[in-house]
């Protein structure tokens, strides 16, 4: 896997999320985040994928042998009046010659949730994307499947278990 590529699939990864701000603790067992205002678990996406800090992601995964790339991150503030689709346009912010191959309302720990997959180019690099948003008690909830070119099928299970395994609980 070329150094060009994985540094510019992370990059990517702290591009989607840039906008969360939010302070972020693991919570007490695996597979969960706590900030201010809420507390989610997630899936893990497997064995073959080593954790990794970025910024202002709440928790994020890099694949080495690959490049594959997975991220979570939350916001809750005042962006409830936003809809899903804004919503998603501001995680494609920074990349160029995009091109949706697909889009799909689906359910997410009971709420409707907006899935898009995108080929596009971070930094010159060709990249392929899986986005999930969602909105659940006041916050917004973006996961981020960033991928080489042709190769978004190899490790979209992982996606998947992060995804299936998502419920979140106030924090009050």
């Amino acid at each position: 896997m070329p150094t060009r590529l994985v540094a510019a699939v992370l990059l990517g990864a702290s591009v989607l999320a840039a906008c969360s701000g939010v302070k972020v603790r693991q919570g007490p067992q695996a597979g969960e985040v706590v900030t201010e205002r809420t507390r989610y678990r997630f899936g893990e996406p497997g064995p073959d994928w080593r954790r990794v800090a970025l910024g202002d992601v709440d928790v994020s995964w890099v694949r080495d042998s690959s490049g594959h790339t997975l991220a979570v991150s939350s916001m809750c503030a005042d962006y409830n009046e936003a809809s899903l689709t804004a919503l998603r346009r501001q995680q494609m912010v920074g990349f160029t010659a995009t091109e949706r191959v697909e889009e799909r309302e689906e359910m997410v720990d009971g709420r409707a949730a907006l899935f898009s997959r995108w080929r596009a180019k971070l930094d010159g690099v060709p990249v392929e994307l899986g986005l999930l948003t969602l909105k659940k008690d006041g916050c917004i909830y973006d996961f981020t499947y960033t991928c080489p070119r042709g190769a978004y099928d190899e490790q979209l299970q992982a996606f998947t278990r992060l995804v299936q395994g998502f419920a979140t609980e106030r924090v009050k």
